[in-house]
């Protein structure tokens, strides 16, 4: 029929190729959540021991200890967290530069004062402009190497900050959590002939964990909990 094809034009894409999509910065690049392919259910072991003793006058102490074991936990975690370490001379040289009167950037130094080379503006993977912004003094009062990091892979790819730079977060799913329960629990109580009953409980506990939301989002007997934010990467260094 008039105005149909005769034919398809060939594909000029490999279906492999939507699978390494190209590099962006990170405030465009996507998020991709990943599970580990030997991923295992999770194991929880518990014990317990208690020692009761009946008194006279119908008056019971009871001590016991409670503990639980987790293994091959459920966490989640970002795997394409921003490292901070290949910008850290240069933000030392910026905190140098600041502390001698002068711009981050190494301009506009008082006499007799010499700037510390900057490397990432040396090489071009940022401007003086960026380096000198009140955001970057900001980040070099406090410290904050880490946010600084962030900033520039958030505006360029040159300093590759990330791990993969096709993806902002990869937020990886595996067995890497665990966690210990250890309590010791005291109770004591009095029955009285007209039936009143008076206990008192205390317990002691301590738990230790490295994972203790839900990162599947997965809950007996309410509503599913969102997954956990993925840790930031964030880093704080002195001069």
């Amino acid at each position: 029929m008039q105005g149909f094809p005769q034919e398809l034009a060939p594909p000029n894409l490999q279906p492999t190729s939507f699978l390494t999509p190209a590099a962006q910065v990170r405030t465009n690049a996507p998020s991709v959540t990943v599970i580990s392919p030997n991923l295992k259910l999770p194991t929880v072991h518990e014990w317990n021991f208690t020692i009761q003793h009946q008194f006279s006058g119908d008056f019971l102490i009871s001590l016991g200890y409670v503990g639980n074991r987790g293994t091959r936990l459920f966490n989640i975690y970002d795997s394409n967290q921003i490292g901070a370490g290949p910008i850290l001379p240069s933000f030392l040289a910026m905190q140098q530069n600041v502390r001698n009167g002068c711009a981050a950037s190494g301009s506009g130094c008082p006499a007799g004062a010499t700037p510390a080379a900057v490397p990432i503006v040396q090489q071009g993977i940022v401007n003086a402009t960026f380096v000198n912004t009140s955001t970057t003094a900001t980040d070099i009062a406090q410290n904050a190497a880490g946010n600084f990091a962030t900033r520039i892979e958030n505006t360029t790819l040159a300093a590759h900050l990330r791990p993969n730079q096709q993806f902002a977060t990869i937020a990886y799913l595996d067995n890497s959590a665990d966690s210990y329960y250890h309590s010791l629990q005291f109770v004591a109580r009095k029955t009285f002939k007209s039936g009143l009953v008076l206990a008192l409980n205390y317990t002691w506990g301590k738990s230790i964990d490295d994972a203790s939301s839900n990162p599947v989002g997965v809950s007996a007997g309410g509503a599913s909990p969102p997954p956990p934010p993925v840790r930031p990467s964030t880093s704080t260094i002195s001069a």
